[in-house]
């Protein structure tokens, strides 16, 4: 397991360089250029810092056409959300488990890669979907949440 810690300035360049340490997790016979990202998120990519983060992140990879798709599985939808060619979003029914969420979409756009930020109302057994589908997880913590709930 690595842990990467950085701070704010100069953080979109951190993002990727962080993301491409992580490619050694991939499987060889998957270029990048046809890699499938899932983030995982309750507010997707707009709301406070993390989104904000994670916003730049999904910019800098589609820019520089590291992934072919990326999907963000989120709680919460924003009406400034524009699925199109790169980027798809899909936002989970109060009702509807994260898990089998998660397990369909892995399946359905052959993801190759799970990045994971906050799961306050998701729950995290979308990260037992990504394991049992065999496939690598990066979960990146924020703030302290995780550990104190």
């Amino acid at each position: 397991m690595k842990i990467v810690c950085f701070r704010h300035r100069g953080e979109e360049k951190t993002l990727v360089y962080i993301f491409y340490s992580f490619k050694s997790l991939l499987n060889k016979a998957v270029s990048l250029s046809k890699m499938n990202l899932l983030i995982i998120n309750d507010h997707g990519l707009f709301g406070g810092g993390t989104e904000n983060r994670i916003r730049i992140f999904v910019e800098q990879l589609i820019k520089n056409k590291t992934v072919h798709e990326v999907h963000v599985l989120q709680r919460v939808s924003d009406p400034r959300e524009k699925s199109g060619k790169n980027i798809f979003f899909h936002t989970l029914p109060s009702k509807q488990s994260g898990y089998l969420a998660a397990w369909k979409i892995i399946k359905e756009h052959h993801i190759n890669f799970v990045q994971v930020h906050n799961l306050v109302s998701i729950k995290p057994y979308v990260v037992l979907a990504a394991k049992q589908a065999h496939v690598p997880v990066v979960w990146w913590v924020h703030d302290y949440w995780l550990l104190c709930g």
